[in-house]
């Protein structure tokens, strides 16, 4: 019965042994927690990309670049297009990894070329978690559960608890990871000219400047303020400014112009108004309109009207 006993303890010294090996294998951080779904933000695009719905899912990514004033809100830039955008400023910089869940269905933005991402951080880490390694934690959990003996089963079945220490060697090889450091190139703005309307923008979000303003054209009789670059318009046309029943800008002719007879009045005496300057003798008249020959107080001359 001693010799069980001391058996027993020998080996359940030995399982310490082997737990605390694996305990201190991923310090910091306990990943069965939150397993990614997506390893890297290129796969995580590519998904996007095709249509797959992501709320809710968790996700590691490389910092490329941290904008915690841009003009989408704080900003963690990743892959090509990825804007992750938290609802609180972080302690990040680049070269930083980030695990996140997605909070909402992404949206396209900057010319559908992009994603804004809605996500919570749950952590943030100096280096990547490896899917290799992932796997590797939750098979030594299973390990864990299924190789720890009871008490009775030790003391009733001998077998069990002559377990040698070699075991425990082949344990560590296959739990220890080895993480390659991975390294994304710093991200570079590639702006778009700025328009009439829009500063130069970056594919991330990023602006610079101002917008250009546009470059108007003075309306026209028929056309309002036009935008020489763009084609916005602007205000009301001009309008038409007839003189005797033509346009002084454009030479059109007014449709609503009547002209007026003319007549001729005498200026050295006289009542009548002509239709012939020599009528009645007449010496130096005037060519005046009808109406105002009317208005003068003329009368028509019965000889030649």
């Amino acid at each position: 019965m001693r010799k069980i006993i001391v058996l027993f303890l020998v080996y359940a010294l030995l399982l310490m042994v082997g737990c605390d090996a694996d305990s201190n294998t991923f310090q910091g951080s306990d990943l069965l927690d939150y397993l990614p779904d997506y390893y890297d933000a290129e796969s995580f695009e590519s998904d996007l990309n095709s249509g797959v719905k992501v709320s809710g899912k968790i996700v590691q990514f490389y910092v490329n670049d941290y904008r915690p004033d841009s003009a989408l809100g704080i900003n963690t830039w990743a892959g090509e297009h990825l804007n992750f955008i938290s609802k609180e400023k972080l302690d990040v910089e680049p070269g930083d990894y980030v695990i996140g869940r997605v909070t909402s269905e992404p949206t396209k933005i900057l010319f559908g070329e992009s994603w804004k991402i809605p996500y919570e951080v749950l952590e943030i880490r100096d280096d990547a978690i490896e899917e290799t390694t992932a796997v590797e934690s939750t098979n030594v959990e299973s390990e864990k559960e299924t190789t720890t003996p009871t008490q009775e089963e030790v003391t009733e079945t001998t077998p069990i608890v002559t377990a040698t220490p070699t075991t425990v060697p082949a344990t560590e090889e296959t739990v220890l990871p080895t993480a390659e450091s991975k390294t994304e190139p710093p991200h570079v703005h590639s702006f778009r000219d700025a328009t009439c309307t829009d500063p130069k923008t970056c594919s991330c979000g990023e602006t610079e400047g101002k917008a250009n303003g546009h470059s108007w054209k003075d309306a026209t009789c028929s056309e309002p303020k036009t935008c020489t670059v763009c084609g916005t318009t602007s205000g009301l046309t001009a309008g038409h400014s007839f003189v005797s029943g033509k346009c002084a800008s454009c030479g059109k002719t007014d449709p609503d112009y009547r002209q007026e007879t003319m007549v001729w009045i005498p200026t050295k005496g006289g009542t009548k108004y002509h239709s012939n300057s020599s009528c009645s003798g007449m010496e130096d008249p005037s060519f005046v309109t009808k109406s105002t020959a009317e208005a003068l107080g003329f009368t028509a001359c019965k000889k030649c009207h």
